[in-house]
């Protein structure tokens, strides 16, 4: 919600995220470490490498989604509906194939 009250704040993350220059890298793992740790406490009870790679592809998901927003092509909305039908795709139960 941050990046809706401020979305200059989102375009710096972006920017940085995105960035080439070798004195974003730490800045760029720092934020990606902080992500991960929130959505890997969400997930525990999920054998870890499950949940690492959930979170791997909420992270795509969310950039993506924020560079629509951020690009003017989503609305903040979108972002929000975006994550959320990654979040059920990957985290609901489901029946077995038969």
């Amino acid at each position: 919600r941050a990046f809706e009250r401020n979305p200059r704040l989102a375009a710096a993350v972006l920017t940085t995220a995105s960035s080439t220059d070798a004195a974003a890298v730490q800045p760029q793992q720092e934020g990606s470490r902080l992500i991960a740790r929130i959505l890997l406490d969400a997930m525990d009870p999920l054998e870890p490498e499950v949940a690492r790679g959930i979170v791997g592809v909420l992270n795509h998901v969310w950039h993506s989604a924020l560079l629509g927003w951020v690009g003017g092509r989503a609305t903040i909305s979108e972002v929000y509906d975006s994550l959320d039908e990654a979040c059920h795709l990957l985290l609901d139960p489901r029946e077995p194939p038969r």
